[in-house]
């Protein structure tokens, strides 16, 4: 995150509480950051919400502590949404260690419990979409995002 190009950006972290060197990092870092916090909580989805209760800005995106954004992330963001100001959510492309992800495929919301994950690295979503689509719900363990993107906030025609 330190290393983007586009600089206008909130950078928030939430530990919860590790046991590990996390808040010795945190602490090294503490310049760069706009806002941390290390408590105990209820898990990820705890933090993810904690987090869409301080971000300020325009668009969420969560980076999870071995996820890595590309230098130009958020300048790729910013020149899109400029481009497309109607699109409330996009999807990035992600690594993983077994291949590629990118795109965003409506269909597959019928083969996934009616939703589209929203918590990986590649998911940015406006700050007020989020918010119309509410919080994550702490009851699933697994799947706290169930049904949060049941609809598509965008036309599929504007993809």
């Amino acid at each position: 995150m330190l290393n983007q190009s586009y600089k206008n950006f909130e950078y928030i972290v939430i530990d919860g509480n590790s046991t590990d060197d996390s808040l010795k990092i945190i602490k090294r870092y503490d310049k760069n950051i706009d806002f941390w916090i290390s408590e105990n909580d209820k898990g990820i989805y705890d933090a993810f919400n904690k987090g869409l209760d301080l971000a300020s800005g325009k668009f969420i995106v969560f980076v999870n502590s071995d996820d890595l954004l590309t230098n130009n992330a958020i300048q790729i963001l910013k020149d899109y949404d400029t481009k497309n100001p109607n699109i409330d959510f996009l999807f990035g492309t992600v690594k993983k260690h077994w291949g590629t992800l990118y795109g965003y495929r409506p269909w597959k919301i019928h083969f996934s419990w009616g939703f589209y994950s929203s918590h990986s690295t590649g998911f940015y979503i406006k700050k007020n979409a989020a918010k119309k689509i509410g919080k994550y719900n702490l009851k699933y363990t697994y799947s706290a995002d169930y049904l949060s993107l049941a609809f598509p906030l965008v036309n599929e025609n504007e993809i």
